[in-house]
This record gives C-alpha cells, sequence and structure tokens, in this order.
C-alpha cells in the first residue's frame, strides 16, 4: 500500500504497510458489533453501520488500487528526464584518394579511396572521357599514353541546408606500351616438323611463354604461341601467334620431287627443286645432283626446298639427282635447268 505525505510545499512518496493499522481497526469493528449484537441492537441501526463500514473499506481500496499508483507513475515520470532522440551532427566530407603516380597502356589501375567525414554521394572523372558513381574503390585501364587528371568529388546532403562538396584531383602519367608484331612461317605442319615464329618491334626483351628469351623460336606442338615484350621503360605488350595445327602423313612411295624443270629467273615459278613434304620427314634429307658428265655439281645433307639447290651456278641442261634420308627410301631423277 502507498501512502502521500506532504512535507515543505513539496509532495514525496512514502511506502510504507497498513497491514497492521486495517488489522486492529477490524478488529475493534468486530468487537463492536458483538457488544451491539448481545445487546439487542435496533436491526435497522445494525444495517446502517454494516453499510457505513463496507462504504469506508471500498473507499480505501478504491483509492489504494487506482488513484495512488497513477499518482505515483506521473511522479515518476516527472522525476526521470526522456532519452533525447536527436542525431549526432554530420561531419563535412574531406576528399582523399591514393593511386601510382605512373603506369603503362593497357595497364589495370586501382584508385583506393580514403576519405573521411559523411558523405551521400560520390563520384570519380579518369579524365580520359570516362567516369563513375558507382565504386569507393575503382579499377581503371587507360589505352592511351598521355598525362591525365583523376578527380574524386564528395558531397553532402543536408536536410533544409545547401549540400557540403569536396574535391581532390591528382595527375596520373600513362607511358606507351611497346608496339611489336608476331609473324608465323607456316600454320600447317607435318608430324615431327617445327615452323619458325618470329616477334619484330621497339622493345629491349623477350619471354615466350616456352621461357624461350630469342625473338625467333622454333614450334613444334599444335596451339597458340604467346610472347611478351618489354621496353626500357618497363612497359610490356603480350602477342599471341596464329593457331598452328599439326596433319599427319603417310608417305607410302619414298621421296616425291614434284618438278623436274627449273627456270632460276626470280619470278617464284619453279625457282628451285621441290620435294614434296620435305617437313614431313623425322630425318634430314640428303641431296645430291650431277651434270650429264657425272660431275658432282651440288651436295647437302640438309636439304631446305627454299634455301637448296637453285640451279643458279650452272648452265642450262639437264641434270641427275639422287635424294635418300635414313629409313626412308631414296629416289632418283632428272631435272631440266633452262635459262
Amino acid at each position: 500500500m502507498l501512502g502521500i505525505v506532504i512535507v515543505r510545499n513539496k509532495t514525496k512518496l512514502y511506502y510504507f504497510k497498513i497491514k497492521i493499522i486495517l488489522k486492529r481497526l477490524i478488529d475493534s469493528i468486530i468487537r463492536f458489533l458483538k457488544q451491539e449484537i448481545m445487546m439487542n441492537i435496533n436491526p435497522m441501526k445494525y444495517q446502517r453501520i454494516t453499510l457505513s463500514i463496507f462504504f469506508v473499506f471500498a473507499t480505501i481500496f478504491f483509492v489504494s488500487a487506482h488513484e495512488m499508483p497513477k499518482q505515483n507513475a506521473d511522479f515518476c515520470k516527472a522525476e526521470k528526464p526522456e532519452k533525447s532522440h536527436l542525431k549526432s551532427p554530420k561531419e563535412d566530407p574531406l576528399a582523399f584518394f591514393t593511386s601510382v603516380d605512373q603506369a603503362c597502356t593497357n595497364d589495370t589501375l586501382v584508385f583506393t579511396n580514403e576519405s573521411s567525414g559523411d558523405y551521400t554521394s560520390i563520384y570519380w572523372n579518369f579524365g580520359d572521357g570516362y567516369d563513375t558513381h558507382a565504386w569507393e574503390t575503382p579499377f581503371h585501364i587507360y589505352d592511351s599514353a598521355g598525362v591525365f587528371t583523376v578527380t574524386l568529388k564528395l558531397t553532402l546532403e543536408r536536410e533544409g541546408a545547401s549540400p557540403v562538396v569536396d574535391s581532390i584531383t591528382k595527375e596520373i602519367t600513362i607511358l606507351p606500351s611497346p608496339v611489336a608484331d608476331i609473324h608465323l612461317a607456316d600454320s600447317l605442319i607435318y608430324e615431327g616438323a617445327s615452323t619458325e615464329i618470329s616477334v619484330f618491334g621497339d622493345f629491349t626483351s623477350v619471354v615466350w611463354d616456352t621461357g624461350e628469351t630469342s625473338e625467333t623460336i622454333n614450334a613444334h606442338e599444335g596451339r597458340v604461341y604467346s610472347v611478351t615484350v618489354t621496353d626500357d621503360s618497363g612497359c610490356s605488350t603480350t602477342l599471341k601467334s596464329p593457331e598452328i595445327k599439326i596433319e599427319s602423313v603417310s608417305i607410302e612411295d619414298g621421296i616425291v620431287v614434284l618438278n623436274n624443270i627449273l627456270t632460276p629467273n626470280g619470278d617464284g615459278i619453279n625457282d628451285f627443286l621441290l620435294i614434296k613434304d620435305l617437313s614431313a620427314y623425322k630425318n634430314p634429307i640428303e641431296v645430291t645432283i650431277y651434270n650429264t658428265w657425272g660431275l658432282k655439281v651440288f651436295e647437302t645433307a640438309d636439304y631446305r626446298n627454299t634455301e637448296s639447290w637453285k640451279a643458279t651456278d650452272v648452265d642450262a641442261g639437264t641434270f641427275y639427282y639422287h635424294i635418300r634420308s635414313e629409313g626412308m627410301k631414296g629416289v632418283t631423277g632428272f631435272v631440266d635447268v633452262i635459262k
């Protein structure tokens, strides 16, 4: 139960138990009623006394159950201050980012946002016609050389006030990557043969995907080859060759010479002795050529179609050849040189 006491015009709440007081009051009333009954009290008077006692207790419990809790709750609420719902103030944005100062064309550059403060939108401009609003830490590739100005701009929108904007710029130098070209002698080779791949251009170092570091290599596999060239500034370019294909051949009739007439005039037609499918042979081709008197005019242990006998050092006439290779059936025949 609760009691209210007025002290110096200030209302304070005091908690105390009135169980003992009520018990004593009830005991006194019961004793009084017993005495009255024994004295044959007037029934009407007894009824009035009983009703009076009922209303007294009803009033006490009503006030205790309804008025006092409400007063207590209001009092406690007044004593305890409400929690503040104000948001913490926003800090003005301060734009800042980091990146490399120099790079090469086709390099992937990373721009790291290290700004402080609060902002509601972000904007990047890379100085080459490209920009973005979407990335905190964007990536960018420059496809041309030059000096580019990169800009980072932050905006803080504020309700009922003008937006706060902060930006920062930085210049980045993009160096040109080396220009190179790749040349493939033949994209179709026979099993066991090879073809040359060369790279040309202005560079200082070469690395093929085979690990070789020369400008020209011999390719034996059917695939695409790649090479990376680097210049003195450290910029590099990677090139890929056309696909090399391997073709299987079966030589049943031995070595075959495709032409028996030579016209060594430099027109590209019948300028040299042509052996069919020369690259298909695993072992070197030995070629010996004689004139009609049986004198040897040409001999090689490793014949190559475009680099061997072109008959430029002999007179017109008929010549005889003997061609052989280890594990293969040799062949003899004649060829007419016309000048």
